[in-house]
């Protein structure tokens, strides 16, 4: 689980970075809008993005656009952190969807409060471990069991998805992306969750393209979750292999 920061400025960059590695958070850094947009078009494991306006390629706002015209990006919060004091500059971030704005110079107690904010608000990958075990009366082993199906079945339905996108097989599709979502609510998978509903909607809509879109998604929540890093792997490498194709 990253926060994915850009900022052609590799100071505010590296002390960004350097700030929410203190709280405990992952970064993947660039200094580049494109390739910001290319780690998530690749489903890396990000939940948030730290965004800086004035960059060279491509300037902050229009990278807010075009996530926001993504439905498999537009879920994931962003909050600009930028020297630009206008009033205007902050209005229009907001209008277009960002969650905060942080005014450089960079003050450490600001950034690590207003990522936790969005962070909390927006939901994490998975509830808490003893709120789900207490509300369903189980043991540690029997989550951690059921936590473990729960990712290989949404590895599972992963690879099925393009055969039954290819053969645009509405009907399955639905069926499949339900029964999981089941699974992903009962676990507190929320996000997870909340994206197979998208899929789910797509494919009553007939709508190929925002399916296709929200795989991305599914892809990026399934690797958010727990087990899939490290050295206690849950999937084996051919399984791995459906996350990066």
């Amino acid at each position: 689980m990253k926060i994915l920061v850009i900022d052609d400025d590799d100071i505010s960059s590296t002390l960004i970075s350097k700030i929410l590695q203190s709280k405990g958070y992952q970064t993947l850094v660039t200094p580049s809008a494109k390739k910001g947009f290319e780690y998530l078009e690749a489903g890396e494991p990000i939940v948030m993005i730290i965004l800086d306006l004035m960059m060279p390629d491509m300037d902050g706002l229009t990278f807010l656009e075009n996530v926001h015209k993504r439905p498999g990006l537009s879920d994931l919060p962003i909050i600009i952190c930028s020297g630009d004091r206008f009033r205007e500059s902050v209005l229009n971030t907001i209008k277009s969807g960002a969650k905060d704005y942080i005014l450089k110079p960079i003050i450490a107690s600001i950034l690590l409060d207003k990522t936790d904010k969005v962070m909390q608000a927006e939901g994490l990958p998975l509830k808490d471990k003893y709120l789900i075990t207490s509300r369903l009366k189980i043991e540690n082993e029997t989550y951690d069991e059921m936590l473990m199906k729960l990712i290989r079945n949404t590895t599972s339905v992963l690879h099925e998805i393009s055969e039954l996108i290819k053969n645009q097989d509405y009907n399955k599709l639905i069926y499949t992306i339900v029964g999981l979502k089941g699974g992903a609510m009962n676990m507190g998978a929320e996000r997870l969750s909340n994206v197979l509903s998208k899929i789910e909607k797509a494919s009553k809509d007939h709508n190929l393209d925002i399916i296709k879109d929200m795989v991305i998604a599914l892809k990026r929540e399934l690797k958010i979750l727990p087990g899939l890093t490290g050295d206690n792997k849950i999937l084996s490498e051919e399984e791995m292999k459906v996350l990066k194709e």
